[in-house]
């Protein structure tokens, strides 16, 4: 009686995924003939890489702003503020691109370059080193136990 019951959920199992996969092929299918989708797709597709970077970007701009060294701030808040305004330059001409040509290929576009992308990458990399290597240095848990016992 277990094994039947396990036999049959296995291939019911199975069966779900069968038919959902193609429930899904079905609908992707029904989908792409409406022109709206694709524009829907496409506005999405250019959102993605500048959203993230304009984010990681900003995140990075409001943690600067506790860093201690007046050096590494006057340093992070151009580099940032330019990246920042980088990537909505490039959105705008990316999105002004797709309206005027509707360019399904995002090899067209700057957002996908491997320019843009390896370089916001590297830059946000370098910049959390820069900023990382100049705070001060932490207590390890040994110091932080030993100045606890003697207060």
């Amino acid at each position: 009686q277990i094994f039947g019951g396990l036999f049959f959920l296995l291939i019911g199992l199975i069966l779900f995924v069968i038919l959902f996969l193609l429930g899904m092929k079905l609908l992707m299918t029904g989908l792409d003939q409406v022109s709206w989708m694709n524009y829907m797709y496409m506005c999405t597709m250019l959102f993605i890489p500048a959203l993230i970077f304009i984010s990681a970007n900003a995140i990075f701009f409001v943690r600067t702003k506790r860093h201690p060294s007046k050096i590494i701030r006057w340093f992070s808040y151009p580099v940032f503020v330019a990246t920042i305004i980088t990537w909505m330059l490039v959105f705008i001409r990316d999105i002004r691109y797709f309206i005027q040509t509707k360019e399904g290929e995002i090899g067209h576009y700057y957002t996908f370059s491997l320019t843009c992308l390896a370089s916001s990458m590297a830059l946000i990399f370098i910049m959390g080193i820069i900023q990382a290597l100049t705070m001060p240095a932490e207590k390890d848990w040994l110091d932080k136990y030993q100045s606890s016992d003697s207060i």
